[in-house]
């Protein structure tokens, strides 16, 4: 009989052990899911704020670009209008040369 008894002790505690550990193992499981969901959550808001940040940057950058390129095109705006007055500046002094050359040949002739 105390081998029986013994042999149903050990039987009954081992059938707890295991109960006990399957509902380690399920506890377990339910929070390793929760920590993945949080890191997948965690990972989503992450490439979420680099996409942003990274529009956000592409977008200074652009803008900054156009903003040298309309610099540039003022630039240029500016050295042809020196351009032209200078031009303009030349060919009325041509104007007084020929005049002056009229007038000259005139003279001689």
């Amino acid at each position: 009989g105390t081998f029986n008894s013994n042999r149903k002790k050990v039987k009954k505690e081992f059938d707890e052990l295991q109960r006990w550990s399957t509902e380690q193992a399920e506890s377990l499981k339910e929070e390793f899911l929760v920590q993945l969901n949080k890191a997948k959550d965690h990972t989503k808001a992450m490439l979420q704020k680099m996409v942003e940040e990274s529009t956000k940057n592409n977008e200074v950058l652009i803008d900054r670009v156009a903003d040298q390129i309309q610099e540039k095109g003022r630039e240029i705006e500016e050295k042809q209008k020196s351009y032209r007055k200078e031009l303009q500046e030349i060919k009325s002094i041509i104007d007084k040369l020929d005049v002056k050359f009229q007038e000259w040949t005139q003279h001689v002739l």
